[in-house]
């Protein structure tokens, strides 16, 4: 939602006006006497009464926010810090505040004119930074499950192995340097990836627990892209846990949002999360429908959407049973074969022998998800991967 305003105090310039949701102070900005912009996206269907106060006037607007076409929301379910720069301004009476519940943050090095925030994104630059007090280590994240997630762009990077988001106490923990996120357990298992500097990437790290398949798994903008299992007597629990850090002593640093929960989230939940956060309702839109690839029952992917998408699509059909009922990596099975082509005729190839150790690779695409799955034909499977 956006509009225009104008705010008018007789006794000061720039005259200070609160922002008030649902009767919870949200904000406080200092406004000259020229046209303002109000910007705020909601999330959540309901009535939302919003207030904009300046001095001893009111005005008073109620909010209706409806359903709309497309089936898409954040995870809150196990959501225990959320920080989120979006419609946050330097010209706010209190800009060094940032704050989730009790959890605080506190700013260093700001002078909120060069840096600080855009509207869209915290913004730090000549070695300030900030420290967030939640420590996620203070209690195993092994035993329930826990998902680390934060947004943001490296830019003006001048040490490239140095580090911006830091939340490693003894070996145990997360961090982002310039190029590279990286989580590691108590007992060394890592899970991370490299990435290049100027881009807007969403870091995700989770944590699946123990009684579960004891996963460790990273995300970068809602897809999946490395794994690895951890020992059964491995811990995520730092002896001195520690805050964490955000820094801008690298690298320029734009920090669009963080989330912490309590527990693993699914693929499901990660994209979603990533399509919440664009920062406009075209790119959410576009990204969500270029995911509507399932069925309507919602179990299978359909192949005919894939086509009508233009992507190419290759389905092999055999009895992946007698596969699964085997480890004898040299024994075969006769399968067929179907490739559909969006530039070429199709082309089917029938008795084909596949080995029995077969993997699923998934590579990271730039726009949507990569599907691998399977599905029962008949006396047969099929089994269809992009």
């Amino acid at each position: 939602m956006k509009f225009d305003f104008v705010a008018y105090d007789p006794t000061t310039t720039p005259a200070t006006v609160g922002v008030w949701r649902d009767g919870i102070h949200t904000q406080t900005v200092s406004v000259p006497r020229t046209t303002q912009v109000y910007t705020n996206r909601f999330l959540e269907q309901g009535d939302v009464a919003m207030v904009l106060k300046c001095g001893t006037t009111e005005y008073k607007l109620n909010v209706k926010v409806t359903e709309s076409g497309i089936d898409l929301s954040e995870a809150t379910a196990g959501l225990v810090l959320k920080l989120t720069a979006a419609g946050r301004s330097n010209a706010e009476s209190e800009p060094a505040e940032w704050r989730y519940n009790d959890v605080q943050t506190a700013f260093e090095g700001f002078d909120w004119q060069s840096n600080g925030w855009t509207g869209d994104a915290l913004k730090l630059t000549n070695g300030a930074n900030v420290e967030i007090g939640y420590k996620p280590f203070g209690n195993d994240a092994t035993t329930t499950g826990a998902t680390y997630e934060m947004e943001l762009t490296c830019t003006n990077v001048t040490d490239r192995r140095g580090t911006v988001v830091d939340c490693m106490a003894g070996g145990v923990g997360f961090r982002l340097t310039t190029q590279e996120a990286l989580m590691r357990t108590g007992a060394g298992s890592e899970v991370g990836t490299k990435f290049a500097s100027g881009m807007t990437l969403k870091i995700a790290f989770v944590v699946q627990e123990k009684k579960a398949a004891r996963l460790m798994t990273l995300y970068v903008n809602g897809i999946l892209c490395g794994a690895k299992q951890y020992a059964s007597t491995d811990s995520l629990l730092q002896a001195e846990p520690t805050n964490i850090r955000i820094t801008s002593e690298s690298a320029d640093v734009e920090v669009r949002n963080l989330r912490i929960y309590n527990r693993a989230l699914g693929d499901d939940e990660e994209l979603a999360n990533y399509m919440v956060d664009r920062p406009t309702s075209d790119e959410m839109v576009f990204l969500f429908e270029k995911n509507q690839v399932m069925d309507d029952e919602g179990t299978d992917v359909d192949i005919d959407k894939l086509r009508a998408m233009g992507k190419s699509v290759m389905r092999i059909v055999g009895d992946v049973n007698l596969v699964n009922q085997t480890n004898n990596k040299k024994f075969e099975v006769p399968v067929d074969i179907y490739f559909y082509s969006p530039t070429a005729r199709s082309m089917t190839s029938s008795s084909t022998s596949a080995v029995c150790a077969y993997r699923e690779h998934h590579r990271r695409p730039t726009r949507e998800r990569t599907t691998a799955y399977t599905s029962q034909e008949r006396a047969s499977t099929a089994r269809s991967c992009m």
